[in-house]
């Protein structure tokens, strides 16, 4: 359904209500509702206390590529990526880095802990967090997904995950970037030179 704003001189005084403007006094507000295009957003402030709606921020469908990166992220509390089925060219990791403008580079800032019950580690240093080994194909993909908390605060970014890997074990995946900066995008790729195909998913959660 199209929204259509309603001029103010439509509605000036002695101006009289037709039929065009009672269809979309009925018709305006279930586009806001639907979210279609030109209609007001429903902001936060809007909703019922308590409530921790989460935003699709952005969706990709990766095919045959090394990876994926969000940018421009800023005002939510925390985000979720997730993970649909992806799968790799070759034998290879799945890492998520982070980064001010550009993808945070090879400086060992990250530490990590992946096993099936993983603990980060301060002894671990690297260039990025590796939440899963990726399988390498279409029917032993992975599915999960990876919390970030801290992006945007000049504090130390955690990273949380838990995947299905090869459909048959789980991976559990946490990490921190111990440096005290604020970040404004998310890359998720391969380690080395595979490709990879399948979907991911960014959500944004606020209060």
């Amino acid at each position: 359904m199209t929204y259509t704003a309603i001029p103010d001189a439509d509605l000036a005084t002695d101006k009289p209500i037709t039929q065009a403007k009672a269809r979309l006094l009925r018709d305006n507000p279930i586009a806001i509702a639907n979210g279609d295009s030109g209609a007001p957003k429903i902001q936060t402030a809007a909703l019922e206390s308590g409530l921790r709606p989460r935003y699709l921020i952005g969706e990709e469908t990766l095919s045959a590529i090394n990876g994926h990166t969000f940018s421009s992220l800023s005002g939510y509390d925390f985000y979720e990526l997730e993970i649909f089925n992806l799968y790799c060219s070759a034998a290879d990791d799945l890492v998520v880095r982070t980064g001010s403008g550009t993808v945070h580079s090879g400086v060992a800032h990250y530490g990590w802990g992946r096993t099936g019950n993983a603990v980060y580690s301060s002894n671990s240093s690297d260039s990025e967090i590796q939440v899963a080994t990726l399988g390498t194909s279409v029917n032993n993909g992975i599915c999960g997904f990876v919390k970030i908390y801290h992006l945007s605060q000049a504090v130390y970014t955690q990273f949380v995950g838990q995947l299905i890997v090869n459909g048959v074990g789980v991976t559990n995946a946490s990490g921190v970037r111990r440096q005290a900066s604020a970040h404004d995008l998310i890359r998720v790729a391969t380690d080395g030179a595979g490709t990879l195909t399948g979907t991911v998913r960014l959500y944004g959660y606020r209060t």
